[in-house]
């Protein structure tokens, strides 16, 4: 992600609200792009002709999203450490607790 490589030293709150800022207009223009382009000339269309162009925005959306990012996985840091806690005996890590919270 370049904004933690840039914007390191800031709040991590920060960099949400930045990333959340710049991800909303791009998904706005995106969806509304979709509509103009795939739905709208479907309006009158019988009622399965938009449940296929559905299908196949997906489809475009998935294997767009692959050539940009790669198909592989991609692993996030662990945003709660590592420790463990001690409960009555019990050894739980961080991440276990918070489920159970």
């Amino acid at each position: 992600n370049f904004l933690l490589g840039y914007f390191g030293d800031l709040s991590p709150l920060l960099l949400v609200c930045a990333s959340v800022l710049m991800a909303i207009p791009v998904c706005a223009f995106l969806g509304y792009s979709i509509e103009r382009i795939a739905y709208r000339p479907l309006r009158n269309a019988p009622r399965l002709a938009p449940l296929i162009t559905a299908i196949g925005v997906s489809i475009v959306l998935q294997n767009l999203a692959m050539m940009i990012w790669g198909s592989g996985t991609h692993r996030l840091k662990a945003f709660l450490p590592m420790n463990r806690i001690i409960l009555q005996a019990q050894s739980l890590p961080h991440c276990k607790l918070v489920l159970l919270y």
